[in-house]
Parts: C-alpha cells; structure tokens; sequence
C-alpha cells in the first residue's frame, strides 16, 4: 500500500489489542499495558501432521506414511487465530501503546492549562491509535500471507512426495526390463533425470517450509526453544462462502480504514486555528511537515507576526494541505479496495476451472490403468499421465491459496484485520 505517514520511521502511539483493554485512556477505550514476553510453545497445541488436500477434492489421499522420527513436532494453528496472534505480538503497535499512555499521563499532571492540555493529549492519543492500527493492520497481513504460503508449501510437499514414488516405480521397471535385456518402453535416463528435478525441487521446498516457519515464528514473537518444530495451518484451504460487493467493500474501507479515520480527526482539529497543535500533529505523520520557518528563532517569529499580522496565512495553508491529502488518499483507497475485491471476485473461477482440469487428468490416469491391466499400454505412459496429474493438483493448490492471499490483501486494503480480533465494537475506540 501507498502512503505518505511516516509512523515506520519512529513516531510511537498506541493501540487497543485482541484480549480486552487494559488501562483506560478516554471515551471508554482502553489500550495494552505493554509488550509481553515472547509466547512459548504451550501456546498452540501438539498436532499430527496430516495430508494437505483442499476441500471438494474427491482424489484418493495424498499423504504417504512417513517415519515419525524424521519428522519435526507440529503445532496447530488456525487462521484466524494467526491473525490475532500478530496483531497482538506487533513490536511496533506495543511502542506505540506505551508512547500514547506517556502523553496522556503527562496531561493529567499539568496544572496551568489542564483542559487544553488535556484535550491535545487526547487528540495526539487518537492520532496515535490510528497510526498503531495501520501497523498492526500490516503485521497480521503479513502473518496470514505466510500462513497460506506454508500451507501451499506442505500440501505441494505431500504431492511431490506421492510424484517422487510413482517415479521411483517407473525407474525401477525400466532398469529391471533393461537388465533382462527386454525392450523398455521409456528410457531409464530420462526417467533418472526426471527424479533427480523432482528430488531438487523437494529439497528447495523443505527450505522454503523451514524459512516460513522461522519468519511467522518470529512475527508471531514465539520464544527461540531448542530442537526443530513447525506450524501446521490446518485450515489454510478452508474458503469463505460469502461472496464480496466491491461497493460495500469500498464503503467499508472509507469508513473504516485508520488512515482515513485520522486524516478526518486532522482535518476536523484544524478548524480550532492553532497552528502549534497542527504542525506538531502533521510531524507525526511525517517528520519534514509542519516545519516552522522560524522554529530556531522564536523571538524573531513573534516580532515578523506582530510587524506581518497573524500567522493566519499558514494555517490555511496547512488546512488545504489536510483537505487535498485527505481527498487524494481516499481516491487511492477505493481504487486499491475495488481492484482486490475485483480479484477476489474473478479468482474463484480460477480455481473451478483448474480443479476441472484436474479431474479431466485423474480420469486420464484411470483411464490408462485400465489399459496397462489389459495390456494394452505400458507403465511408462500410466505413470506419465499420474506426474501430469500431480502438477495439475499443484496448480488447484497454488490457485486455491491464490483465492486466500487475495482476501487477505483486500482486508488489508480496507484496513479492518485488526478489528476482527476485538472483543467487540463497543468496547474499543470509536471512529470519528
């Protein structure tokens, strides 16, 4: 996503987190006490590794037995779970709850100008909630993106695996006919090399499977343990039913989204005419706006306004900046929104069509067993059409898993992620 802020680059806030609300800052929303400790392993139960095949599949299973000791332990997590896991371990989201506390608890204690004091420590706490929600918003994008990865990842593993025995077969036929001095039907080389590819490609995606387990361990803030052990995403192939309105998705993401929310407060706040609250308010978003011209000589400041007038010039200034700002990022988020729910509207049909081109493959491989039985076609033949088969089934996954990044880049968009983890509407900040 596109955007001018700059809360990445240091500006610290806060943000309500998934579990409740711990410490109460103002209009009944409350925010995180603080980054906890990172989770140890009790946090997800043990699984058993199980074969990864999408639902609807009517295919035989895809998973062989494996030996136990050669596998790493499994722990089981689910999607949503996922989500509100890295909404909470969000390093940034944590800073900026401390940050937001520290403003609102230097307000309470002022004496001279307690209201005003107040009522900027409660404008900056909001600005600071929205920005904190856009990064936690980002984080638990990034977590699902992995999630449904690693799941492409290990159902592939278990397709591959299957492709590497039917190949394994048809070499050991070959080069048994070869031996008697038979005529084989396909050569025993190209059916070598054939696994050879088949066996690199397993072992780059058991390094891939490795680099994503270690990259959404570490977004998701588990603790480093001894010994290897992997998640399972059990229900990364699991479709949602309900179908998506661009419109509605577009009205969502403008109410919704906390850029705009805070791009509206600024614009609101700006009206009052104090200009020292507005640029310290834009520096947050990004350090080079709200520069005073003369911030090193407040003394020569005060005579240029007395001898100039008023420094009523500025504020309009700033004011059309906020409003052109505004309008341009909300013309940026409904075409963002309306193009991902474009795709996740047409990608459904992807993954029917290619999970028709894969039955059309299964029958092909019935269809030539059949044959081979009667003896009409060789091994060579069944067993090709059993690989053509396979890497069609890794195409419905990838498209499948295509479908599930698709609506995660859409809620991303609409900047609701976060949301889904509260414990209800009622119990968080407004939108204003």
């Amino acid at each position: 996503m596109s955007s001018g802020f700059g809360w990445r680059a240091g500006t610290l806030g806060l943000l309500l987190t998934l579990g409740g609300c711990a410490a109460t800052v103002r209009d009944g929303c409350s925010v995180p006490t603080g980054a906890s400790p990172g989770r140890g392993l009790e946090t997800l139960p043990v699984a058993e590794r199980t074969a990864f095949s999408p639902k609807g599949d009517a295919s035989v299973p895809l998973a062989l037995p494996v030996d136990p000791k050669s596998q790493p332990s499994y722990r089981r997590l689910g999607a949503h779970e996922c989500l509100c896991l890295a909404v909470e371990a969000s390093s940034v989201g944590n800073l900026l709850a401390a940050e937001a506390r520290s403003v609102l608890q230097q307000a309470e204690g002022r004496k001279l100008c307690a209201e005003k004091s107040r009522h900027t420590a409660s404008v900056n706490a909001q600005i600071l909630t929205y920005l904190a929600e856009e990064d936690r918003n980002r984080s638990a994008a990034k977590a699902l993106d992995l999630f449904f990865r690693l799941g492409q990842a290990e159902a592939e593993t278990d397709i591959l695996r299957v492709t590497l025995t039917h190949v394994g077969d048809a070499l050991s036929k070959a080069r048994d006919l070869k031996s008697k001095g038979l005529e084989v039907p396909v050569s025993d080389t190209t059916l070598h090399r054939q696994q050879l590819d088949l066996q690199a490609r397993a072992v780059k995606l058991r390094i891939q499977i490795e680099e994503l387990n270690s990259e959404l361990r570490r977004l998701l803030d588990f603790e480093p343990v001894k010994g290897e052990w992997r998640f399972l995403p059990f229900d990364a192939f699991h479709l949602e039913g309900h179908a998506v309105d661009p419109d509605e998705a577009v009205a969502t993401a403008l109410a919704n989204k906390p850029e705009l929310l805070l791009l509206s407060l600024l614009e609101s706040e700006s009206t009052s005419g104090d200009l020292k609250a507005l640029r310290q308010q834009l520096r947050m978003l990004n350090s080079v706006l709200g520069q005073s011209p003369m911030a090193k000589c407040p003394k020569l400041q005060q005579l240029l306004a007395a001898l100039c007038g008023s420094s009523g010039d500025e504020l309009a200034i700033r004011q059309q900046q906020l409003r052109e700002y505004h309008a341009q990022r909300r013309r940026e988020v409904a075409e963002e929104v309306r193009q991902a729910a474009r795709t996740v509207l047409t990608q459904p049909a992807v993954v029917v069509l290619t999970q028709q081109r894969a039955a059309s493959w299964r029958e092909r491989v019935q269809e030539m067993e059949e044959k081979e039985a009667k003896g009409v076609s060789s091994f060579a033949e069944t067993t090709d059409a059993r690989v053509e088969w396979l890497k069609v089934r890794r195409n419905v996954v990838e498209e499948i898993i295509g479908l599930q990044r698709a609506r995660v880049r859409l809620r991303q968009a609409q900047g609701i992620l976060p949301r889904q983890c509260q414990p209800s509407p009622s119990n968080c900040c407004p939108s204003r």
